[in-house]
């Protein structure tokens, strides 16, 4: 009860003016989340590739900070910045078709300390007040009647605006605090990108990721979840 006082009195503050907290629901980019009432938009995204028992497999991970500017920097990272992520995956031949079993995750006001960590002991990272995540039920099967869409033209990715069931955590709770029996609630999401490096300065930038050290990094972010 004690630690989890005096990590609730921490004060957390986002390094970016991404995040609008008013919940006004409009895309104003290539990836964001309403969850809640508030609304992230994404200026970093990432798409990785990989091939899992022969088949390619696709994980797409949308970032308000640079994860890898900050994994290079890390002395840049202050003890009170967080950043918030939504990633969601899917194999190749799900692709340009509804899925009615799908995978997304949304988390808001996460330590970016930990978020640039390879180690997987997220002991040392004090936790944000307003940090909270969703995730999408894991009792869908094909009688569901939501449905997620992916397509994919050439190296472009996308996700309509979409409306989905999500489980939410508590607020001020670490990443193990979602069951099947979790407060439900309604979320949009929606998600473009490409292979290329937006040359607009309000636009996101877009990463196309291929060295496989960063893949495994990007890969860990969701398995520390688990």
């Amino acid at each position: 009860m004690a630690m989890f006082a005096i990590l609730a009195s921490v004060s957390f503050s986002a390094c970016s003016s991404d995040d609008d907290k008013d919940g006004g629901g409009s895309t104003g980019g290539s990836a964001f989340s309403t969850l809640d009432g508030r609304t992230v938009k994404y200026k970093y995204l990432y798409v990785v590739s990989e091939v899992d028992d022969g088949d390619t497999f696709y994980g797409l991970f949308a970032s308000t900070e640079d994860l890898f500017y900050y994994r290079q920097h890390p002395e840049k990272v202050k003890d009170n910045m967080v950043y918030s992520y939504m990633a969601l995956d899917t194999y190749a031949d799900e692709l340009n078709k509804p899925q009615h079993q799908f995978d997304v995750e949304v988390h808001y006001d996460c330590n970016l300390k930990e978020g640039i960590t390879d180690d997987e002991d997220d002991s040392d990272f004090p936790v944000a007040s307003t940090h909270i995540w969703y995730s999408t039920p894991w009792d869908q099967d094909e009688s569901s009647t939501e449905t997620l869409t992916i397509k994919k033209s050439g190296n472009t990715f996308k996700v309509e605006t979409t409306e989905l069931t999500f489980l939410a955590s508590e607020k001020g709770a670490d990443d193990d605090g979602i069951s099947s029996s979790s407060r439900r609630t309604k979320g949009k999401i929606a998600f473009e990108s490409s292979n290329l490096i937006s040359a607009v300065l309000d636009s996101p930038e877009v990463v196309f990721v291929k060295s496989a050290k960063d893949r495994k990094f990007l890969k860990s972010l969701r398995a520390r979840r688990r």
